[in-house]
């Protein structure tokens, strides 16, 4: 890339920005012994406010962030936010001494700080098996477009009946937030493999029979198209061979 095209990148990149928006989760001390049927209790652990303001806005009702470029005046938002619209409502609460959530401004972490909030979310909650049906889920995203999806309620189990956190547990944890850190180099390559919204609906969709599928046929990847033509080819040089002249 020449200095002039560097420059060009980089101012354009100034107008890129990633932004908190009104909609929150609403918060809780779990103090109250009568929950409403309407709303979902998600514990946080003992996380900092930067962490605590970030999954208030991932699970708001409504919007709660929003990702944004500028290009030749025009404004491209990302393909990836949410907007939750569903009649139960999630709570948000934090464990141990940072119950009560500071006020403030507060700026959009970076990618790694994201990735690091999510993983203590997962291994928190040992729910690090579930992370390629959710990575699965996010990829289709683009593909939805402005459409819907209708997707079922977590089925969230209390604080109390969680591991407890022995040396081996605590080991293990550490172990599996390491793997989720290492697998999410590759996140910038799903991203771009995402955007490819009618190959990620083959790709995810392939292995189900379906003739709205664009494309149903593995046999060609696991054939080679020599294998193929060489069979027909060689027939036809043994008929050549023994045939009279």
């Amino acid at each position: 890339m020449q200095q002039s095209d560097v420059a060009v990148h980089a101012s354009a990149q100034k107008n890129d920005r990633i932004l908190y928006l009104a909609a929150e989760a609403s918060w809780t001390c779990g103090c109250s012994k009568k929950k409403s049927p309407d709303e979902l209790e998600v514990d946080l652990e003992d996380v900092d406010d930067d962490a605590a303001r970030w999954w208030a806005a991932i699970l708001a009702t409504g919007e709660g962030w929003r990702a944004e470029i500028t290009r030749n005046g025009t404004v491209y938002r990302s393909p990836w936010p949410i907007c939750i619209a569903a009649t139960r409502s999630f709570k948000i609460r934090r464990l141990g001494s940072n119950q009560n959530m500071r006020k403030g401004t507060f700026v959009p972490p970076s990618s790694e700080a994201a990735l690091r909030y999510f993983a203590d979310f997962i291994t928190f909650h040992c729910i690090d098996s579930q992370c390629s049906v959710a990575l699965a889920a996010t990829l289709t995203f683009p593909f939805l477009g402005a459409r819907s999806a209708k997707l079922p309620l977590p089925n969230l189990l209390p604080t109390s009946t969680m591991p407890t956190s022995p040396p081996t547990f605590l080991g293990e944890r550490h172990q599996k937030k390491g793997t989720i850190l290492e697998e999410s180099k590759l996140l910038s390559y799903y991203m771009t493999l995402s955007c490819n919204t009618r190959g990620m609906h083959a790709l995810l969709c392939g292995s189900f029979f379906d003739p709205q599928v664009p494309c149903n046929l593995v046999s060609p990847l696991f054939q080679p198209i020599l294998e193929i033509i060489d069979p027909p080819a060689q027939a036809r040089q043994l008929e050549s061979a023994h045939s009279p002249c």
